[in-house]
């Protein structure tokens, strides 16, 4: 099992979290890209973990110090 791919959309410079972690900006090539490394895991037996959550991609608050803002609403 492996935690990742980080699915997260750095559209925030100011994030101080996400940075390179990220595929990028776009949600397109961040998607195509996910799955693209899902795939790779899951032909190699590892079981992938898809993460964070929707919105963590843009914020400005380290979400290891601090609780980001929602943006679910």
């Amino acid at each position: 099992m492996n935690f990742a791919p980080c699915l997260d959309v750095n559209n925030n410079p100011r994030n101080p979290v996400i940075g390179v972690r990220s595929f990028g900006e776009d949600p397109a090539a961040v998607a195509a890209l996910g799955v693209a490394a899902i795939k790779g895991y899951q032909e190699e037996g590892v079981s992938a973990t898809a993460k964070h959550f929707p919105g963590h991609g843009d914020t400005s608050v380290d979400s290891h110090l601090a609780e980001p803002p929602s943006r679910m609403t």
